[in-house]
């Protein structure tokens, strides 16, 4: 799951980006202002984009937005302090998966993303088996591969099956090396695609 953040507030951004990396959805890039969030449109692939509306530049989010949906298959999920109906007519013309009126709280920051994921994230799932078989994991790897894939951080995957946190990354070191990735964001990429 590639995920591209807009946000002007480098605060925001900065804190947008560690709830989504504890969701287990870290994100590919930040962007502070459109132009950049376009650069990195043209050159990565991109399936969510969670995106400030007012972004204190000459493109705003919905026209960001529209360039989005003419342009790539990504996703998106607007988070705006704006809920004023003239906004709202302009967001509905773009279709995003999501709408977060700021300001927001963890818990609304993640149920929508784990909406999104299994809305949208499952039907890249499909041949997930396959991938797994094809990189040959032994049964503790696949474990710990089953809750990578639910989004748990290192710590809850190492409470849940009760090892420690490092025999945890000795282990997620591996399934690394068998994936031949080497960060989580790149490991879900791929069993994802």
């Amino acid at each position: 799951m590639n995920l591209l953040i807009v946000d002007d507030d480098v605060l925001i951004a900065e804190d947008l980006a560690d709830l989504c990396e504890e969701a287990g959805i870290p994100p590919a890039h930040v962007s502070y202002n459109p132009g950049d969030a376009l650069n990195f449109l043209t050159t990565h692939k991109v399936d969510l984009v969670l995106l400030d509306i007012n972004l204190e530049a000459e493109l705003d989010g919905i026209d960001l937005a529209e360039f989005i949906n003419s342009r790539t298959d990504a996703k998106i999920i607007f988070l705006t302090s704006y809920s004023d109906a003239k906004t709202v007519s302009r967001v509905i013309d773009c279709k995003p998966v999501g709408y977060i009126v700021k300001p927001f709280n963890k818990v609304q920051l993640i149920t929508t993303l784990e909406l999104f994921m299994n809305t949208h994230g499952k039907k890249k799932i499909d041949n997930y088996q396959d991938k797994l078989d094809a990189i040959q994991l032994t049964e503790k790897e696949r474990e710990i591969m089953e809750h990578i894939m639910e989004g748990k951080s290192n710590a809850a995957i190492a409470q849940q099956i009760t090892l420690s946190v490092n025999t945890v990354k000795f282990h997620l070191k591996n399934i690394y090396a068998k994936a031949q990735v080497s960060s989580k964001s790149e490991l879900l990429t791929y069993m994802m695609k």
